[in-house]
């Protein structure tokens, strides 16, 4: 259990890290240089910084910032009982999510874009990952 937390967890934050090289790909595509980041005075908390706590057979996600918490895991029997369905997590399918088209953006990139993210995301939980093209 405390297994599946930790892959959980660097999985969350391998996320974010994707998320920067992304839209640098994406900036490359467009022909802009990607922009840079700023210098932090100050540690910076991210916007939603999760934490899992465990509390008997249910695990919690807890955000912080705004103080709203889901159950993220428990067992199937607890799944089963509809109190805790609408206590669940939001799922998010993130290899069949599609992104919105940015305001000013042609369609021709926005197709690109796609691709561009949906390969990168079938390399971080598929493991299909392929040398990104572009053009």
């Amino acid at each position: 259990m405390r297994y599946l937390i930790a892959v959980l967890l660097v999985l969350v934050l391998g996320l974010a890290a994707w998320n920067y090289r992304l839209q640098k790909e994406v900036a490359s595509i467009r022909g802009a240089p990607p922009t840079p980041k700023a210098e932090p005075s100050a540690p910076s908390v991210p916007e939603h910084h999760y934490e899992l706590r465990s509390e008997g057979l249910r695990t919690f996600r807890f955000d912080p910032a705004t103080g709203e918490t889901c159950i993220k895991l428990t067992t199937k029997v607890d799944w089963k009982k509809e109190e805790t369905k609408r206590q669940g997590c939001e799922y998010v399918d993130w290899i069949n999510a599609i992104p919105p088209q940015q305001p000013g953006e042609s369609q021709e990139a926005y197709y690109q874009r796609i691709a561009v993210e949906r390969q990168m995301a079938d390399c971080a939980f598929l493991g299909k990952c392929a040398p990104v093209r572009s053009n």
